[in-house]
């Protein structure tokens, strides 16, 4: 019986996000990675967006670039999926861009660094333009990599990762540098943070405040409740 070709898979990016990627996925798939930097390529871009699958590991304010570069190569009835950390921004990119694919924006809730975390394996999928039965396939497909998939709107993703996602890098990055002597344990979760939030780009935190509509809103009424709370005393 002749064993049947791997499907093959572009992944455009090879960031910390796209390595891991590559890694993860190789064995199912016929990799194909092109970073937009030209770092460590492994095919050129139209090799890469000519896959059967494109998945754009690509922060999102490089997102609309990318969808450009690829969209003459990406093949009718090609599946193509980000992973950005904000959800409406980039389903409108790749609904306007890529008219001749299907389309599923995604957000690994893991990274490198959170991966073999017990309880970090979980994925938030935004349907944009996919048959049902193909969506079941993917879901059933990450399920069997022990993914925990959520399925939600592009809205309702951003509204909530505002206070999830946004709100926690904000507090993190602001939180004071150097281990003090007299030590809580609450202060040494934040310190955790703080450390956590800062292994990811800076770039992301900035695409988080730009591209979420939900996420200044979020920052200002906690800046605002923490005023409140300084004042009741004065």
């Amino acid at each position: 019986m002749v064993k049947a070709a791997k499907k093959s898979l572009g992944i455009i990016g090879r960031g910390r996000f796209g390595r891991l990627a590559e890694r993860l996925l190789s064995r199912h798939f016929r990799t194909l990675v092109y970073d937009l930097k030209r770092e460590e390529c492994t095919a050129t871009l139209e090799e890469a967006a000519a896959s059967d699958i494109v998945l754009l590991c690509v922060h999102a304010s490089s997102l609309e670039d990318a969808v450009r570069q690829i969209r003459p190569h990406v093949r009718k009835g090609a599946l193509v999926m980000d992973v950005c950390s904000v959800k409406e921004y980039p389903a409108g990119v790749l609904r306007k861009g890529l008219p001749q694919a299907d389309l599923i924006s995604t957000h690994p809730l893991f990274g490198p660094d959170s991966y073999s975390r017990p309880g970090s394996r979980r994925i938030v999928l935004c349907p944009v333009r996919i048959s049902q039965a193909r969506l079941k396939k993917v879901k059933d497909f990450m399920a069997g990599l022990g993914l925990r998939v959520m399925e939600t709107t592009p809205e309702e993703h951003d509204r909530q990762a505002a206070f999830s996602l946004a709100l926690i890098h904000a507090i993190g990055r602001s939180f004071p540098s150097g281990a003090p002597e007299i030590k809580t344990m609450n202060s040494e979760l934040m310190a955790g943070i703080k450390e956590r939030v800062e292994s990811d780009s800076y770039q992301l935190f900035l695409d988080m405040l730009r591209y979420n509509r939900f996420a200044r809103p979020a920052l200002i009424g906690f800046g605002k409740r923490i005023m409140e709370l300084a004042g009741k005393n004065g």
